[in-house]
């Protein structure tokens, strides 16, 4: 019994290990803290990949906290970076599902679909899209992100959305969005009729609709930030003209879901 209990928390603590080094090694995700590279955060996790995602609603026996640093946005840059800002009733949440990088590291996904109410910025054909979040039971463990926004099926948000516009990290190919800021770029509706964020910001209807089309809006907005900061970092010498290239021709090779049925 002593020796199973050794061996257990000798296993918790490995894969806590291993998170802190991938961490660093894999942000480039466009938006949020170090995940983007210029302002991006993702958090990545590299454990060994199970064959089958486990459902949502099994209780998997290990349980992963990660803890991450949101960039902060202010109100002009929510929406300026934004290419999409709706306001939406979440319908449903997908089985968890794990999504292999393209650094060879795993981490748990959640995507959520979204019917679009009101359409405030941007161009979306469909009425309902699929937005993405970090998180959830796959691969025999759970992964919690202290810095993701709490989002419930049945519940009516306005959102902040980008698409990532590039490989890299854990950026997969399809149609899916992201929430600018993680928990800046929700908001729900309170009871004096304001619109606040999960970290506090108020907003009035009034002054989504006016600010919605004061950017033009650039659905590589992330794309092209990342490819000017490569150039900076190039021209300052902080990565030599082979780094550069590299990061240049990774641009379009993207992360791969590892569940079949996703």
């Amino acid at each position: 019994m002593y020796n199973k209990l050794l061996s257990r928390i000798f296993t918790v603590l490995l894969i806590i290990c291993v998170f802190t080094a991938c961490s660093i090694q894999d942000s480039f995700l466009p938006e949020e803290t170090s995940t983007e590279t210029s302002t991006e955060t993702m958090t990545e996790m590299n454990t060994e990949t199970a064959e089958e995602s486990v459902p949502e609603e099994e209780t998997a026996e290990l349980v992963v906290t990660v803890d991450g640093i949101i960039e902060e946005k202010n109100e002009d840059q929510l929406f300026e970076q934004s290419a999409l800002i709706i306001r939406g009733v979440i319908e449903e949440k997908s089985p968890a599902f794990q999504i292999q990088s393209v650094y060879g590291s795993v981490g748990n996904y959640t995507d959520y679909t979204v019917r679009i109410a009101e359409l405030f910025r941007g161009e979306e054909e469909e009425n309902r899209i699929s937005v993405r979040l970090q998180g959830g039971t796959a691969g025999g463990y759970t992964e919690i992100h202290t810095s993701g926004p709490d989002v419930k099926v049945g519940e009516e948000y306005v959102l902040f959305l980008y698409q990532p516009g590039r490989g890299g990290a854990f950026n997969t190919e399809g149609e899916y969005y992201y929430i600018l800021g993680l928990t800046q770029g929700i908001f729900s509706l309170d009871d004096n009729g304001m619109y606040v964020s999960q970290t506090g910001h108020v907003l009035a209807l009034d002054t989504i609709l006016k600010r919605a089309d004061e950017y033009p809006v650039d659905p590589d907005y992330f794309r092209n930030e990342y490819i000017e900061n490569q150039k900076l970092n190039l021209q300052n010498g902080f990565i030599t003209a082979e780094e550069y290239q590299k990061a240049m021709d990774g641009l379009d090779i993207y992360a791969v879901i590892q569940d079949s049925a996703k």
